[in-house]
């Protein structure tokens, strides 16, 4: 008995001030969903009066507090809020529980100190801008659920230097690794059909592009002033649009064994 009042007694001091829709759990504020992600589940949101997340944080797979009637609700975390991490400047690695399905708009923009992150495997979202400009972030593993990276997912992500765009990802938006300056090689596993507008511009230190065969669009400047490219593969059905503007110093791209674009000899 004295062990179980202690551990209320703990619970009541973490989710001090805690509402009937929100509360904080080891130094992480929750949000309770209505039940848009399933039943006791919530949304790791920001810290309240503009403070920051700061330093390695591990997200719990879930988290507990009081309800009005004292007793202990378990929920389940299963969400990245909008803007929950945005600009926290001091942020340097994430861990996220297996439990995490969806990362929102904005989740991470600005991280700029954020090094590693562990996404989870059961991952099946993930939010426009959701790690813009993460200027340190060395390296990504994209789950396998993940179907699309939205506008923006990495652009001014400057220190990525390879990227492997797995099979499931179908869809690749618009701007989504825009100015990775670093980046220096991409590859496209089968699987993946549509690469949206600048999705690479401005990645003019990229040189190696693996292009898949179940490619169906490249579109409009997908690769604009990425000339360091050294030779690039389109598979034959592919429609093309303008997507290698400004990119005159490309020595060959081919559509198979087609040649669209050979460097003239001087």
């Amino acid at each position: 008995m004295k062990t179980r009042l202690l551990a209320i007694l703990v619970l009541m001091l973490v989710v001090l001030g805690a509402s009937a829709t929100s509360f904080t759990y080891k130094g992480i504020r929750f949000k309770v969903n209505n039940n848009e992600y399933g039943i006791n589940t919530v949304s790791v949101v920001a810290l309240e009066n503009g403070k920051k997340y700061k330093g390695d944080i591990v997200i719990p797979e879930t988290a507990r507090c009081l309800n009005r009637q004292g007793d202990i609700i378990t929920y389940a975390v299963t969400t990245i809020d909008k803007q929950a991490f945005t600009e926290s400047d001091e942020l340097t690695s994430l861990v996220l529980p297996s439990s995490i399905i969806v990362i929102e708009n904005n989740a991470f923009t600005n991280c700029t100190n954020l090094v590693k992150i562990e996404m989870p495997k059961k991952l099946e979202y993930l939010g426009n801008a959701a790690f813009a400009g993460c200027s340190r972030l060395k390296e990504i593993d994209i789950p396998t659920g993940i179907k699309e990276l939205g506008d923006y997912t990495f652009a001014d992500c400057s220190s990525l230097t390879s990227v492997v765009i797995p099979g499931n990802v179908i869809f690749v938006h618009t701007n989504v690794f825009r100015d990775c300056f670093n980046l220096n090689s991409v590859v496209f596993e089968q699987g993946t059909e549509y690469i949206g507008d600048y999705a690479f511009a401005g990645c003019n230190r990229l040189e190696n592009v693996e292009m898949s065969k179940s490619m169906v669009v490249v579109s409009h400047k997908a690769f604009n002033f990425c000339r360091n490219i050294k030779s690039l593969t389109v598979p034959n059905d592919t429609i093309v649009t303008k997507c290698f503007a400004s990119c005159d110093e490309i020595p060959n791209v081919y559509i198979e064994k087609r040649t669209i674009r050979t460097k003239k000899s001087k």
